[in-house]
């Protein structure tokens, strides 16, 4: 059972990360991303535990029950709107934070789930996200496909790199590297520059236009209970990367469960906040995420 995952960090005047990821089409569930800052691991299994979709579906129900007693009430509505956004429901999260009354932070999440522009000067609240549907052409993700799926491909165990240095603890990712994704990369940045340079969407970002510099391209296999914990892509190594993505792709029918990109609220001074309050973007094949590098985000089991 094994799923597929590309990296790239790209710095000028700033430096940019660009994942991309891939999973397979068999029944995994799997939590993984890219890292420079992994929570540690008893704070990464709580978080595992809060954001399960069964979890959220109680407590959905039950604010639903709530709400059919007081049905004018602000704070359920919110709160009805914040569980709807965790579950990756996002159009009726967008509908239901329309409902709630304007101010931060309900407002900003209804602009971005509007795919709206957003005032991020502060840097606080939901992550500003992009989403592109069928990035990729049939004939270039096939391209894709037969380097990934190579037999002749070689793969070496990855690790994570944070304060403390380089680890391979197991713990916090389990994952095998590619080690020469060049022919993947001299195909596929360009596209993926080529679209970041737009000023819509920069600006969705929170960013203004800046010059691009080298970049890294990583590709990543995951196999079957690989996982990566909840990190943000900058830290001491790479503190001037701005933007991330994330490319997804899988057989037809979709044949496995989990891989939800979860996308951290945080406060002005970039500390994670509430464990519920997040956006889960559920990945659909030939999807590309985009997303600020100094934000928390996890992908679920």
């Amino acid at each position: 059972m094994r799923r597929f995952r590309m990296t790239a960090t790209m710095p000028g005047s700033a430096l940019r990360s660009i994942s991309y990821r891939r999973y397979n089409d068999f029944p995994v569930r799997h939590f993984s991303a890219q890292t420079t800052q992994p929570l540690h691991a008893p704070g990464a299994s709580r978080l595992d535990l809060a954001v399960e979709p069964t979890a959220l579906e109680q407590l959905l129900d039950a604010i639903d029950r709530r709400i059919a007693f007081a049905p004018g009430a602000p704070l359920l509505a919110e709160r009805r709107a914040n569980l709807l956004r965790a579950l990756g429901r996002l159009e009726e999260a967008r509908n239901a934070y329309a409902r709630v009354a304007a101010g931060d932070p309900a407002s900003r999440v209804h602009r971005i789930l509007s795919e709206r522009t957003v005032d991020w000067t502060d840097r606080a609240g939901p992550v500003p996200f992009v989403r592109i549907e069928n990035f990729l052409r049939p004939d270039e993700q096939a391209r894709l496909w037969e380097v990934v799926a190579d037999p002749a491909a070689s793969f070496f165990a990855g690790s994570v790199k944070g304060d403390a240095g380089e680890s391979d603890n197991v713990y916090l990712r389990k994952a095998e590297v590619m080690r020469r994704a060049g022919p993947v990369r001299q195909w596929f940045m360009p596209q993926a520059l080529e679209l970041i340079e737009q000023d819509d969407v920069l600006a969705r970002l929170g960013f203004s236009r800046f010059a691009l510099g080298r970049f890294e391209l990583q590709v990543t296999r995951h196999a079957d209970g690989a996982h990566l914990w909840c990190h943000r892509d900058i830290g001491p190594a790479h503190p001037d990367r701005h933007i991330s993505y994330v490319y997804y792709f899988h057989r037809q029918p979709r044949g496995f469960s989990g891989g939800d990109l979860l996308l951290f609220d945080q406060d002005a001074k970039g500390v994670r906040g509430d464990l519920l309050a997040f956006t889960r973007i559920i990945p659909t094949d030939n999807m590309l995420i985009l997303f600020p590098s100094d934000r928390w985000h996890s992908v679920s089991r």
